[in-house]
């Protein structure tokens, strides 16, 4: 919905109010609209004493949102409408306490409000009522056309007061194409390690939104450039577990957990850091498993004697996604210009064998049974039956044609020490 739509739509609803002359949309849908940007989700501030919870509560009763979401020691509410979401919130001055990200929050003036915010670009509000556009930073609409990112008032204060504005200069900067100005970019360098103050899920929604736009390299270059990524990998020397020179980072596609996962595949206790970052159970399994993936075709493609055929092998089984994934990434890496890269043959080797194995084991699939071996054999179960069906699984993927007999009888002569039930001599 455009931001000029909403207006009509806020503006009907709070006619005679009293509201409508004290309403301001504010920050990002203020800056996309200039920008001629589409909108999801749209902020306002409201210069009354706990304005924005007594807004929402307004739009709540007259039916036209969601029930509010209402955060008293902000002076915030969060609502809903068709589709959109809606923060509406006091104007508002702040104080922090040392250390302490979570502001006191107090009633303020339209200029106090204003210069809490983070950037210029950030800080500008048009008037609910008469569109007019007030820049009270006196940057902002200078900064726009300029596209430069520059902190609202001194850079040091505001990393200070929050240091997730490290992250959020950059990933404006990457999502919007914009520069940072070279007083606020300084500061960001010299006040990197504040990101240790963070927490991981705030770190994280960050780094996933960067990741997840078009100009995520730009993104992931000045994170280098103003050293926040080292702070982000928790990794503060030059060693890499995985080295993936060979691989181009344009090869990766739009998913941005394999972006991810080649970001992280260099780290140390690469598992470690994501469950730092807060990514929960299933994002983190994913990610873990593009990185082992990464780990074999970076061992094919390196030429190393240590690529196994029975690690790819059972890699490809049991993670069909993920392998796909390396497969659409090395089908890029096929497509592109290789010929002065020393990987070239063995780049065409892994997309192969990925290929081949995709297609072979999308048409069988293993089939021995935990039952299938107390049948065969004298055995109760245990950890001894995993480690058989292991054992027959790998088996079975070197040679998928194999049976359910075929397999039992490798295991025969694998164990001899374990007795057999007469049926499997029939």
């Amino acid at each position: 919905m455009q931001l000029e739509t909403m207006r009509k739509i806020l503006l009907r609803a709070m006619a005679g109010s009293g509201f409508e002359r004290v309403t301001f949309f504010a920050g990002g849908c203020v800056r996309d609209y200039l920008l001629g940007r589409k909108t999801e989700d749209f902020d306002l501030t409201v210069a009354l004493p706990d304005g924005g919870i007594r807004l929402a509560d307004y739009l709540f009763q007259l039916g036209l949102v969601s029930q509010p979401a209402v955060y008293p020691r902000f002076g915030t509410a969060l609502v809903h409408f068709k589709g959109h979401k809606l923060e509406l919130v006091m104007t508002r001055r702040e104080s922090y306490r040392m250390r302490s990200r979570k502001p006191e929050v107090l009633f303020g003036t339209l200029e106090q409000d204003v210069l809490r915010r983070d950037f210029t670009v950030n800080a500008l509000l048009m008037g609910l009522q008469d569109r007019k556009i007030l820049d009270i930073s006196g940057r902002g609409l200078a900064d726009l056309p300029a596209q430069v990112i520059r902190a609202t008032v001194s850079p040091e204060l505001i990393f200070q007061e929050d240091p997730l504005r490290l992250l959020r200069a950059v990933r404006f900067a990457t999502t919007l194409g914009f520069e940072i100005e070279d007083e606020t970019y300084n500061c960001i360098k010299a006040n990197a390690f504040r990101l240790n103050e963070l927490s991981g899920g705030r770190i994280r929604e960050e780094l996933v939104r960067l990741l997840t736009d078009r100009n995520w390299l730009k993104g992931i270059n000045l994170l280098q450039d103003t050293g926040l990524l080292p702070y982000l990998l928790q990794q503060h020397d030059s060693e890499s577990k995985i080295n993936l020179k060979w691989l181009r980072p344009e090869w990766l596609g739009t998913d941005w957990r394999l972006r991810l996962a080649w970001l992280y595949a260099g780290a140390a206790e690469p598992e470690k850091q994501l469950q730092r970052l807060q990514f929960g159970r299933r994002h983190t399994r994913e990610i873990m498993r593009l990185i082992e993936g990464l780990s074999i075709v970076n061992r094919i493609v390196s030429g190393q004697p240590t690529a196994g055929d029975t690690a790819i092998r059972q890699f490809i089984y049991r993670h069909r996604t993920e392998a796909r994934l390396l497969l659409h990434l090395l089908n890029k890496a096929q497509r592109d210009d290789l010929l002065g890269l020393p990987a070239h043959d063995n780049l065409r080797q892994a997309r192969c064998k990925l290929k081949t194995l995709l297609q072979l084991y999308a048409k069988r699939r293993f089939s021995l049974t935990g039952g299938d071996l107390m049948q065969s054999f004298y055995i109760s179960g245990g950890p001894l039956m995993g480690q058989l069906r292991l054992e027959a699984e790998l088996d079975w993927l070197l040679r998928p044609s194999a049976g359910k007999r075929e397999l039992l009888e490798g295991l025969q002569q694998q164990h001899p020490e374990i007795r057999p039930r007469n049926r499997m001599n029939k």
